[in-house]
């Protein structure tokens, strides 16, 4: 009975560590120390004494680490707002780098300017009207009219059933005079996206070899045949 408890007594204990990951850890920490204590009562009179002690001790060390913890929390997320605002109040934003995993502070405008820039000195030119539905209705047409390569069941999943227009995303290229930026396409949402990748997954797969002769006296029969 008293190896039983002990047993037990020590599992509730490392149970404690585990309490700093959640949200409530104030609560569950009474908790242990309320079972903990009906775990030592049930050990012999001599030994519980000893048994407070040592539970005493871990569950200081415990509650010392969590609001330490608590407290590095709370000034991480007090500089994470403050950053926010400070990008807010000033117009700027956070965007990616185009090498590595850096983030770069810029102000909006700029960023607008170096995208216009871009779109310019490469002949891009505005269109009068969305597209995108004339897209969708012609690869659904063309989706339903491959039957030899999509099933009935794999065209349900092919087609976009919101379709957006692609979005572009300017990752800046610090190592360049000037940081030009580096176009990032994002058409996930484009009307011919799932048909192109399952397309694409289809190309991949190797093609069918022919069947090789598996005996010498196929080999020599085939070899042999008149035409």
């Amino acid at each position: 009975m008293c190896v039983g408890v002990s047993v037990w007594l020590v599992g509730v204990i490392s149970v404690w560590h585990a309490i700093q990951h959640t949200a409530n850890w104030q609560d569950q920490l009474d908790q242990s120390s309320h079972g903990t204590e009906q775990a030592i009562r049930q050990l012999e009179t001599k030994i519980q004494e000893a048994y407070r002690i040592l539970a005493a001790k871990k569950l200081k060390q415990l509650h010392s680490t969590l609001n330490s913890s608590n407290t590095v929390q709370k000034r991480q997320t007090y500089l994470a707002k403050n950053i926010h605002h400070k990008i807010k109040q000033n117009s700027a934003m956070i965007t990616q780098a185009d090498k590595g995993k850096t983030l770069v502070i810029m102000y909006k405008q700029d960023y607008h300017n170096k995208v216009h820039k871009f779109l310019t000195d490469n002949k891009f030119q505005a269109i009068p009207r969305n597209p995108t539905d004339k897209y969708q209705k012609q690869i659904t047409q063309t989706i339903k009219q491959r039957n030899l390569i999509f099933s009935k069941e794999q065209t349900k999943h092919l087609m976009q059933r919101n379709p957006k227009p692609p979005t572009l995303k300017a990752q800046l290229k610090l190592h360049k005079a000037g940081n030009l930026i580096r176009p990032v396409i994002n058409n996930r949402n484009a009307p011919s996206y799932k048909a192109a990748k399952r397309l694409n997954k289809i190309l991949k797969q190797p093609a069918l070899k022919p069947r090789q002769p598996s005996h010498n006296n196929e080999l020599s029969n085939s070899s042999t045949r008149p035409d």
